[in-house]
C-alpha cells in the first residue's frame, strides 16, 4: 500500500546554529520536538538502539515523501540527509555538520512511526562484535560484491 511519509533524522551541529527553524531544500531543520508522542518515542528508541543521548547539539532534519512506501521513504531520506549535511558547510562556513542515523519514518495517514532500522554494520557489531563495512542501500550486483569483500579477511 502506498502512503505519505515523514522522514526525520538528526544532524549534529554546534548548539548556537539555527536558533529558529529554517528550511533548506526539501528539509526543515528545527530544534522543535515532534508533535506526536509516538514520533518522539520512535526517535528515542532509535537513539537507544545506538546508545546515544539526544542532546542540545542535535537538529532535526525532516522531509516529506508523498505517494511512496516506507522503504522508499527511508532510503531516499538517508540519501537526501547525507547530501544535506554535505551542503550545509557551504552556507555556514567553518561549521562542521554530521548526519546521525537516529530518527524515524512516520506515516502521515495513520501516525504510526518506525525507528530508523540499524545498518548492516550496526547489526553485525551487535550480533558478533565484528565490524563490517557495507553500503546498506546497495542492490545487486553491488551487494554481492560488497558482501564477498567484507565477509571474512581470508575471502
Amino acid at each position: 500500500m502506498k502512503s505519505d511519509w515523514l522522514f526525520c533524522c538528526l544532524v549534529r551541529a554546534p548548539s548556537f546554529v539555527f536558533a529558529d527553524p529554517m528550511s533548506l531544500g526539501m528539509f526543515e531543520l528545527t530544534k522543535r520536538p515532534e508533535a506526536r508522542a509516538d514520533w518522539e518515542a520512535a526517535l528515542q528508541d532509535s537513539a537507544r538502539q545506538r546508545a546515544v543521548i539526544v542532546g542540545e547539539d542535535f537538529l532535526r532534519a525532516r522531509c516529506f515523501y508523498l505517494d511512496t512506501t516506507f522503504q522508499d521513504a527511508h532510503e531516499s531520506g538517508v540519501l537526501h540527509a547525507k547530501e544535506l549535511v554535505g551542503l550545509l558547510p557551504l552556507i555556514h562556513i567553518l561549521t562542521l555538520f554530521e548526519f546521525v542515523r537516529i530518527g524515524f519514518v512516520a506515516s502521515l495517514r495513520n501516525g504510526a512511526a518506525l525507528p530508523l532500522p540499524p545498518t548492516f554494520e550496526e547489526w553485525q557489531r551487535r550480533r558478533t562484535g565484528i565490524t563490517a563495512s557495507i553500503d546498506e542501500l546497495a542492490t545487486e550486483p553491488g551487494l554481492t560484491l560488497n558482501s564477498l569483500l567484507v565477509a571474512h579477511p581470508s575471502v
